[in-house]
């Protein structure tokens, strides 16, 4: 897995506004995005500290309770002597989109910058560019007990070589115990096209004397970039023989790898020092956005944010305990308020410290109304509030470890319904249906993973479960939804897909189709990765946000958020790929 080491790491909040989707017209073709109404996008590297194994990622001093961390790249200064207050905005304007425009926009816009950058009181602006930082020095050593003594030891060096900022040859030294240095070891020479494509990878190996041919990779490529074919040859002594070949054909789809359909993205940025995450995002009644999730550095806090219609920020508070606070899930509640579910391990909120559910009622001026845990109630006290959604009795309903908690209006437990040994799913894991009672996703961990899809009424008894899945074979389900001809949508990955009873060598994203008794209609994949989030669309069919996985020519590979429509039978219509690598889509 490659991983890209940056001064600071970003974290998106996205709204998609595009024509046709999930409210077309009738002046509008169905196969166009109208509206998402709720669409958070994650970028940044992965946080081990997550408890949750989500994208981490670096946030500067969210723990201040101010807007300034927030960059917005504007500057209102009318005093420039070469540029207008216009020119001023359309450069901030273009800046909030930076990474969805060409090379040559990006080109003309830092030209602009160079010229107001002296004159212009903006340390943001300068900040923005895209550094391009080239690694050129690998250096691994071993900690050595010997002779009655501890030290470093050199192991492998590794040595990178560049032009126009594509490697050309990457050397291996290795410690050589006979000689106490480091000797050459391996050595790969590229080459690459006009466009940057790699075309050539040479493989040497050190004899102790002279570099010695081992393999040869070629590589060729039509018109459009795309590569055509694999030839692998190996050296036999005296010459090249041929080993394998694999050959590509391409026809032009419907993904499209950018941003073209954005209708506003924004940013909260600074320095280094702070992982977080943003894990749920609510379009409340007014047409504004707030995002919760969480902040770590020494611990973890809760953060939530408002931002308008416009993805201008209005507020932004963060707040916790002593221990480990995490945001989960968000809802705008009936009563016009905000109520929010997650896991806290902080003495201010629980007797022992231990982690706990808890249900947080909010205003939507961000000031906390109560937060309740569920301590000595749970038949598992450990779990952790997933997902939260309202009830129509105007309680609420909270999808844990392995458990369902049913409250009243006041956060008060009403009843627990266990899942078996389910791990219920991080996204919108239940549903009220429209009977009055819920469905829920979980998945069984045993030899794999199988997904458990339950119905109860509104007391929380069983009415059926039904099981998907194969054994060995890794299944999970995320985000279950009710559809308009009364079955259940699930969205998530699997690495088998029912309607071929077939094996799959990776994980793919993946959509199943069931009706209103939890019987099997169709499944589908769509490409490796994963599908967090699904919604049905007016015209009968649904939309998936998650990410999907591409590797470069090194072989690093990199997650890239993903939008995927399909019809009404599961047929892909089309997919919207971001051109930003280690990013998600997480909620629509």
């Amino acid at each position: 897995m490659g991983t890209r080491y940056r001064s600071f790491i970003k974290f998106a909040l996205c709204y998609a506004l595009t024509l046709g989707l999930l409210f077309p017209s009738a002046s509008q073709s169905k196969k166009k995005i109208r509206s998402i109404h709720d669409l958070a996008k994650v970028v940044g590297q992965s946080n081990n500290q997550s408890p949750d194994h989500f994208l981490g990622l670096k946030l500067s001093d969210l723990k201040k309770k101010n807007t300034e961390k927030f960059r917005s790249y504007q500057n209102n200064s009318e005093s420039n002597e070469n540029f207008s207050l216009d020119d001023i905005k359309q450069i901030n304007q273009k800046l909030k989109t930076v990474s969805t425009l060409s090379s040559e926009e990006r080109s003309e816009l830092f030209e602009k910058l160079d010229q107001i950058t002296e004159t212009l009181a903006s340390r943001n602006l300068s900040q923005s560019r895209d550094d391009v930082w080239l690694n050129t020095e690998y250096h691994s050593e071993s900690w050595v007990f010997e002779d009655n003594a501890e030290f470093w030891r050199p192991s492998i060096d590794g040595y990178f070589s560049y032009e126009n900022n594509l490697m050309v040859e990457l050397l291996y030294k290795l410690w050589n115990d006979e000689t106490q240095s480091m000797d050459d070891w391996l050595r790969f020479t590229y080459e690459h096209n006009e466009n940057g494509n790699m075309t050539l990878n040479f493989f040497e190996i050190w004899s102790g004397s002279d570099w010695e041919n081992n393999s040869l990779y070629s590589y060729t490529y039509d018109e459009n970039g795309n590569q055509t074919e694999q030839l692998y040859q190996y050296w036999n002594g005296g010459d090249w023989e041929n080993s394998s070949r694999y050959t590509y054909v391409w026809e032009l789809g419907s993904t499209q790898e950018n941003d073209e359909e954005m209708a506003w993205e924004q940013i909260f940025e600074g320095s280094d020092g702070a992982y977080a995450a943003a894990r749920s995002v609510e379009q409340i009644s007014d047409g504004d956005y707030i995002v919760a999730g969480y902040v770590c550095e020494y611990d973890c806090d809760f953060w939530v944010a408002r931002a308008d219609e416009s993805g201008n920020v209005i507020w932004e508070n963060t707040f916790g305990g002593d221990g480990y606070d995490y945001l989960l899930s968000v809802k705008e509640s009936s009563d016009g308020n905000l109520i929010l579910s997650g896991g806290t391990s902080s003495s201010e909120y629980t007797a022992d410290g231990s982690y706990q559910a808890f249900l947080l009622k909010m205003d939507q001026s961000g000031e906390v109304i109560w937060l309740k845990t569920f301590e000595g109630e749970l038949s598992n006290p450990q779990a952790w509030g997933k997902s939260v959604q309202n009830t129509s009795d105007g309680g609420f309903i909270i999808a844990a470890d392995g458990i369902l908690i049913k409250t009243d209006s006041q956060g008060n437990m009403e009843w627990e319904s266990e899942i078996s040994y389910a791990n219920l799913g991080w996204g919108e894991a239940v549903r009220e249906t429209p009977d009055g009672g819920y469905i829920v996703v979980g998945n069984l961990l045993d030899y794999g993973s199988d997904i458990l899809l339950r119905k109860l009424n509104n007391s929380g008894e069983q009415l059926w479960e039904e099981y998907f899945g194969s054994p060995n074979t890794y299944t999970h389900g995320y985000s279950v939804q009710n559809t308009g001809d009364g079955g259940f949508i699930i969205s998530g990955y699997s690495d088998y897909l029912i309607n071929t009873d077939e094996n799959l060598e990776e994980s793919n994203s993946w959509l199943l189709k069931v009706d209103e008794l939890g019987q099997y209609q169709w499944d589908n994949i769509y490409g490796p990765g994963n599908a967090w989030s699904i919604q049905e669309t007016t015209n009968g069919g649904y939309v998936a946000a998650g990410w999907t996985m591409f590797s470069d020519y090194y072989y690093y590979s990199y997650q890239h958020a993903m939008i995927t429509k399909v019809d009404f039978d599961g047929g892909i219509e089309w997919q919207n790929v971001t051109e930003i690598e280690d990013s998600y889509f997480v909620s629509i």
